[in-house]
C-alpha cells in the first residue's frame, strides 16, 4: 500500500513512517530490511521510522501471533529481541505494545501483552523495559555483532555519553568483547 499511497499523496505528505510487527521476533530483522529497501526505492529513506507497536504476550494459551511456547520469561526476553532489533535495523523510536495488559478472558486476542498485568502486578518484562531503558535506550549508535555462530545474536550500543554496552542472546557462549 505504501507505493500507491506515496504515488497518490506525494512523499512529503507524511514526515514520519510507521509501522507494527507482531510476528515472531526471529522475524524482525528480515522484514524491517525488506522495508528499507522500499523506503529506499520510494526515495523516503530520509524519514524517521518508528515501530509504533510491538510485543509479545506472556500467556502461554494465546498463540495468535506467537508461539515460542509464549511466557513470562520469553515476553521478558522479548523487550531486548525486539528493540534491540528494531533499532539496529534503522528505527528511530519502538513503542511496546501496551504498559498495563487487558483483561485475561480467554477470547481476548491481547491479554498477556501488558509490562503490568490488568491486576497491577509488574510482570517479568517490566523488569527488563527498566534494564533495556536505563542502560541502552540514551544510545547514538547500535550495529549488529559480526562473526557469530548460527543461532547467536550480538549488538554493540555506542552511548550518547561514549560508553559502550554489548547485548547478546541465543545459543552457546561468545568472547566478552576486550576494548
Amino acid at each position: 500500500w505504501l507505493p500507491g499511497f506515496v504515488d497518490g499523496a506525494g512523499a512529503e505528505a507524511f514526515d514520519v513512517v510507521g509501522y507494527h510487527f507482531y510476528g515472531p521476533w526471529s522475524e524482525l530483522a528480515g522484514r524491517r530490511a525488506a522495508l528499507g529497501k522500499t523506503l529506499k526505492r520510494l526515495g523516503l529513506s530520509s524519514k524517521p521510522v518508528w515501530l509504533t507497536e510491538t510485543g509479545s504476550t506472556s500467556e502461554p494459551s494465546l498463540r495468535a501471533r506467537t508461539d515460542y511456547p509464549n511466557s513470562a520469561e520469553s515476553q521478558a526476553a522479548d523487550v531486548f529481541r525486539r528493540m534491540v532489533t528494531a533499532w539496529a535495523g534503522g528505527d528511530d523510536a519502538v513503542f511496546w505494545h501496551s504498559f498495563l495488559g487487558s483483561p485475561n478472558r480467554p477470547r481476548n486476542r491481547w491479554r498477556g501483552y501488558g509490562l503490568i498485568s490488568p491486576e497491577g502486578q509488574r510482570k517479568r518484562s517490566f523488569a527488563s523495559m527498566r534494564l533495556l531503558t536505563k542502560h541502552l535506550a540514551q544510545f547514538k549508535d547500535v550495529t549488529p555483532v559480526s562473526g557469530l555462530s548460527k543461532g547467536q545474536y550480538g549488538y554493540h550500543f555506542v552511548l550518547e555519553n561514549g560508553s559502550h554496552r554489548w547485548v547478546y542472546w541465543g545459543r552457546g557462549t561468545v568472547t566478552a568483547p576486550s576494548s
